[in-house]
């Protein structure tokens, strides 16, 4: 039979809540749920794995781009290798991988925790399956296909749209409307008619090849995750992990991970981009080819003598994927978010237990967005702001063009009153932001779909369109009511003994006096705030005058002598740290 298928912020704040009034149709094209962590308004695949040429076209413009790395599939996407070798990988979850061989094309027709559901119109796929969990089935132009149990599934669909399955281990399920055939471990078969009648015969056993192979050595590599006694195996790309850092223990929070092999001042959230995705909006696409799972889990902190850990929370804890781990925040222009012309959007990675505010899906109360903006010193809330090359800051305009960064440079004082965003971001996405690869969509030539996608049911529930989406951020931020003045903390004198910076210090002097005091939210005492002169900052200077011309790189080379020997260059080495190797068992470019 087949189954069937915040706490508190610990300063005071001013708070401007600022409620736009739209309409129910403007609150679907969002695709708005709930603020909260644990609600999710939809699953999303990685793509994990890519050689080659492969193209997605989106499901919510219907715009062709070029694949990538750590780009996100969502619902009604189609995913098209090319020829000459081209194949790719998509984790469905952490425990159901889709493999496509060169010249295949299939669509993601529904992705949830019950069970993902992916389509082939052409070529040859494999559905690996390492644990029953989310229940995945593929459908072809002839007949519905439901794995029993783990196993892996090589399915082709030829010229003449007929279906080749083999079952290289497990055991399958063949779904039709007069009868369900189970095909187990070493069987192959044929499949050929319409899915409303299919005609099923048993056919030779299928060869093994190149994509056989290549599947083996993705299954030695993938399954690094569930080894690991460090990180809840549900997490997606987990397996990445042991090929390109190492686990630490540190006392606060046990074992985290550091990445071997980062460039000197690498920070998280700085080498990747932001790109809008249907139901999360904006959305970290990390360049690094481990970067899922370290900016979509967890919370990153700088560690005195190893840099800068990720922290995966306990292993006990069901993981929740998030667009990003940042809070928002902008400053010029008349602050952040008030009109279409403000000047810069910054963001800073969240440390282990700061608040988090999901920045997708406004809360609606009463049919009214609530936009929530506070103006804050955010060294004084965030403790990764401490850290130098921590906080991004670039123009506006830079955000939304699609392409490479240009990072702007901070300076203490900056840090002091900014408009830190409690909600979504009012940054009208553009067409150049639907594109993880940084190519404008309409440089990549449009996907010739095959004609067998009509013989297959199209998904039952597509994201709104770009346009819906587009239009609604539109109108919010052109609702917004003007604001031109703020009372921030840390503006003035008056507000220096409430422990905010005053007009004649900086955020740094109080950071500095301070830095040895316990986190009041349970983090690790001196965390984002004890590496003052073990790392080569005095406490009467600023960090920040380590980028001042002609020192604008931080070394990094002082470490804390308990933890080891001087990292130099762009390599971590010495007794804590593993020089960087190539990934192991076929890693990300294989």
């Amino acid at each position: 039979m087949i189954a069937n298928t915040p706490a508190k912020m610990f300063h005071t704040m001013t708070r401007i809540s600022l409620g736009l009034a739209l309409c129910t149709c403007v609150a679907g094209a969002m695709g708005i749920a709930a603020a909260r962590a644990d609600d999710q308004p939809a699953a999303v695949a990685r793509i994990s794995v890519l050689r080659g040429d492969v193209s997605l076209q989106r499901a919510d413009s219907g715009d062709t781009v070029a694949a990538t790395v750590n780009a996100p599939v969502n619902v009604g996407d189609y995913l098209a290798t090319g020829s000459g070798g081209s194949r790719t990988e998509v984790q469905l979850d952490a425990y159901d991988v889709v493999r496509l061989a060169g010249n295949t094309q299939v669509r993601f027709a529904h992705l949830a925790a019950s069970g993902d559901t992916v389509q082939i119109a052409a070529g040859t796929m494999e559905l690996r399956v390492f644990k029953m969990a989310g229940h995945p089935q593929v459908e072809t132009p002839s007949i519905t296909l439901r794995p029993q149990t783990t196993g892996r599934y090589r399915i082709s669909v030829d010229d003449e749209s007929n279906t080749i399955v083999s079952v290289r281990a497990g055991s399958l399920a063949l779904a039709a409307p007069q009868r369900t055939q189970v095909l187990d471990a070493g069987l192959s078969v044929e499949i050929s008619g319409p899915a409303s009648n299919p005609v099923i015969r048993p056919i030779a056993a299928i060869a093994y090849d190149n994509f056989d192979a290549w599947n083996a050595q993705r299954d030695s590599y993938d399954e690094q995750a569930f080894d690991d006694p460090h990180i809840n195996a549900a997490i997606v790309g987990a397996g990445d992990l042991s090929a390109y850092g190492h686990w630490v223990f540190v006392a606060s929070y046990g074992y985290v991970w550091v990445p071997w092999g980062v460039a000197v001042g690498w920070a998280p959230y700085h080498d990747g981009h932001w790109v809008w995705e249907p139901y999360y909006g904006w959305t970290w696409v990390e360049d690094e080819p481990w970067g899922w799972a370290p900016f979509h889990y967890g919370r990153w902190f700088w560690a005195p003598g190893y840099g800068w850990a990720w922290y995966p929370g306990p292993v006990y804890v069901r993981p929740v994927y998030s667009p990003a781990l940042v809070a928002f925040f902008g400053f010029g222009g008349g602050g952040f978010g008030f009109s279409l012309a403000f000047g810069n959007v910054g963001w800073v990675p969240l440390a282990p237990f700061e608040p988090f505010h999901p920045w997708w899906g406004p809360t609606i109360i009463n049919r009214t967005v609530v936009y929530n903006v506070t103006n804050v010193n955010i060294v004084n809330v965030y403790r990764n702001a401490s850290v130098p090359n921590a906080v991004a800051l670039v123009s506006r305009a830079n955000f939304t063009a699609g392409g490479t960064y240009h990072y702007l440079s901070v300076r203490s004082a900056d840090l002091r009153a900014v408009a830190v965003a409690r909600g979504p971001l009012p940054i009208v996405p553009t067409r150049a932001n639907l594109s993880a690869a940084r190519i404008q969509p309409g440089s990549v030539r449009p996907l010739a779909l095959s004609g067998n996608f009509r013989r297959l049911t199209p998904p039952a529930h597509l994201p709104p369109s770009f346009d819906a989406q587009r239009t609604a951020v539109q109108t919010a931020v052109r609702h917004m009511p003007s604001t031109e003045q703020f009372h921030p903390i840390g503006a003035g004198t008056q507000h220096g003994s409430s422990g905010a910076a005053g007009a004649s210090g900086t955020a740094w002097d109080r950071f500095n006096a301070n830095r040895h005091s316990a986190d009041p939210r349970g983090g690790a005492a001196g965390f984002g705030a004890g590496h003052g002169a073990a790392n080569g900052v005095s406490s009467s200077s600023s960090p920040w005058d380590k980028f001042s011309p002609g020192n604008n790189i931080y070394t990094r080379d002082d470490v804390n002598p308990a933890h080891g020997a001087k990292r130099t260059g762009s390599r971590h080495t010495g007794a804590q740290a593993k020089p960087h190797h190539p990934p192991k068992n076929g890693g990300q470019g294989q």
